[in-house]
């Protein structure tokens, strides 16, 4: 992680309350995928995945938003933070409302699923933990404004889902 990263990242998330940072989270974005690398510049983007297929035309308006500070979360750097299901539902107390409605969304959602990537929480985990993920400025697909964002690369996902457990606990 950069130095300017770090600075950042620390003057926002002085403390665990998410209020002061909704506005700040709304500017990340989970999706997309890459294939290889080259100074630091994606070679390839596909843009071919669920979350950004639900709105193309907003996240390639925010790829080409000039001055909008934009970081991404590649399903690269997502795909190692995985749940088994039974796992996850041995841990979770139904008798709380969060931890049910988490039960009740894997349930509904692809309920014959062994395991799930759990990419929503590596993103926020990783905004939150900014020290258990690597960001890199890397420059947007060629169809889109040239101009740098910032991506994730790599994160530390038995950090972050311990983290999660902790703090849901």
């Amino acid at each position: 992680m950069h130095k300017h990263d770090e600075d950042e990242n620390a003057a926002n998330h002085d403390n665990r309350s998410l209020t002061p940072q909704v506005k700040q989270f709304t500017r990340d974005e989970m999706g997309t995928t890459r294939k290889g690398r080259s100074h630091l510049c994606f070679i390839v983007w596909n843009k071919n995945e669920f979350n950004i297929r639900n709105d193309l035309n907003a996240f390639d308006y925010l790829l080409n938003l000039e001055g909008f500070g934009f970081t991404v979360m590649s399903l690269e750097a997502a795909k190692p933070l995985q749940f088994k299901r039974e796992e996850t539902y041995s841990r979770l107390d139904e008798k709380l409302e969060v931890e049910k409605i988490l039960e009740d969304r894997w349930r509904e959602q692809n309920p014959q699923d062994e395991m799930r990537v759990i990419w929503d929480l590596a993103l926020v985990e990783a905004y939150l933990n900014p020290a258990m993920a690597n960001l890199e400025t890397v420059t947007t697909p060629p169809e889109n404004k040239q101009r740098s964002i910032r991506a994730y690369i790599k994160i530390n996902e038995k950090a972050l889902a311990n983290d999660f457990w902790n703090v849901l606990k």
